[in-house]
């Protein structure tokens, strides 16, 4: 009896990364699966991004692929690209990937390995390594070393939302999905600028979320990616903000606490920086009683699980 092989679609939203690109292509040869197909959408890249990825389409074996296809078109902005290409893909599964990091080997088997077995989930993350411009590893684990996460409380399903919505930890690279689950949570929202967060949030309203604690790819982190002017980390944090008000409801507990902790948190530093006082006391009152119900049961479920 044939065991059918499932397609994957690589979902590459390309910008300005001439110096990254031939890497990021390769890797998804290199890891090994065999049913791939690959679609690029450049994001109006302002140097030969786009020619180097035609350039190294052209030296493949082209039964190495299902399919390779790259449009190219005048900037919409990341979120938007990736609805584009998300109603571009035919797989049953799908690995976002951006243009800068790269996949490591087997790391779409392992998460695809993941979601066949557990039948519920209609995502998954995995951990990556951290590397700089020049590809040497920087963090074992860009979850853990990185940004602070805890590995254990991702591995049970009870407390792996408790930590993303308290202690959001999660690098680019390692997400999959069945195409299905779009249909079901909608696409990324195109008014947000941070669109990753919301889109985990909307899944794990639905206990559609899994991790694997394996790496699978590998999180380019330099100065593109980490630094930020002071007008566009205003517009973030707003983002986020936004982002937690429009969840909240989804949940319940100390989950939701934890949303609306963050997004009067982040009001009261807005209208800090703002320099609205009525408002900033405002919030600031807010968060002191949101802080009982939310931060400090947090911290005493993590400092249980340390003991």
């Amino acid at each position: 009896m044939t065991v059918s092989v499932p397609l994957v679609s690589v979902l590459i939203p390309l910008y300005n990364h001439a110096r990254y690109i031939t890497r990021c292509l390769d890797s998804v040869l290199e890891d090994g699966y065999t049913r791939i197909e690959i679609i690029i959408i450049d994001d109006g890249s302002k140097d030969n991004s786009k020619e180097l990825a035609r350039e190294w389409f052209n030296k493949q074996d082209k039964n190495l692929l299902e399919r390779f296809e790259i449009e190219s078109r005048p900037n919409k902005g990341v979120t938007r690209t990736l609805n584009e290409l998300v109603c571009k893909a035919r797989g049953e599964y799908i690995t976002l990937l951006a243009s800068d990091d790269y996949l490591l080997k087997d790391g779409i088997s392992t998460r695809l390995d993941y979601l066949q077995k557990n039948s519920s989930k209609y995502a998954v993350f995995g951990d990556s390594v951290v590397v700089d411009d020049s590809g040497i590893v920087t963090h074992n684990s860009g979850i853990a070393d990185l940004n602070g996460g805890k590995i254990e409380c991702l591995i049970d399903e009870k407390l792996l939302p408790i930590e993303l919505i308290y202690n959001w930890c999660v690098p680019g690279p390692g997400f999959m999905a069945r195409r299905e689950l779009y249909d079901i949570v909608g696409l990324y929202d195109e008014t947000l600028t941070v669109e990753d967060w919301d889109m985990y949030l909307r899944i794990m309203a639905r206990n559609f979320l899994g991790f694997t604690p394996h790496q699978v790819a590998a999180y380019r982190y330099h100065g593109d990616n980490s630094i930020l002017n002071s007008r566009m980390k205003m517009k973030q944090l707003t983002s986020i903000m936004l982002t937690a008000w429009k969840n909240h409801r989804a949940f319940h507990g100390i989950l939701r606490f934890g949303l609306l902790y963050k997004c009067f948190k982040l009001r009261q530093e807005i209208a800090e920086v703002q320099e609205q006082t009525v408002k900033a006391y405002f919030h600031r009152k807010i968060c002191r009683l949101l802080y009982r119900l939310s931060i400090h049961r947090y911290h005493k479920i993590i400092k249980h699980i340390s003991s």
